[in-house]
């Protein structure tokens, strides 16, 4: 599946987290979990090195980080440079929080995008 450009994904600032998945949940199905880093697959084309070093630092542990945002078919929705620094912090099997859109990739990230403008 082809990835999608940075400036095409959606982009929900993590102070707006919560009012974003309190929309999405009025939307579709969402749950919480934890997920091995490792097993999700990135939307995204770029990370920034300099940003997922930074965000490595702000944390102590993966339960201290913001949820990522992921679909069903465990493509990321918003989060990759969270993911990435989950990654390059703690490895690949580290489980990291979720919140899963119960939507395959595609209409997830439409439905995000839509979230997205409505909290910025």
């Amino acid at each position: 599946m082809p990835l999608y450009s940075r400036k095409d994904m959606p982009q929900v600032n993590t102070q707006n987290l919560s009012k974003a998945l309190d929309i999405a949940k009025s939307k579709v199905r969402v749950t919480k979990g934890m997920t091995v880093a490792g097993s999700l697959k990135a939307s995204q084309k770029e990370l920034i090195p300099s940003k997922v070093q930074g965000i490595s630092k702000k944390y102590n542990k993966p339960t201290d980080m913001k949820p990522i945002i992921i679909s069903k078919d465990n493509y990321i929705i918003d989060g990759h440079h969270r993911w990435g620094a989950a990654i390059y912090k703690w490895g690949e099997d580290t489980k990291i929080p979720t919140f899963t859109l119960h939507l395959n990739r595609k209409d997830a990230i439409e439905l995000y995008k839509v979230i997205a403008l409505s909290v910025s």
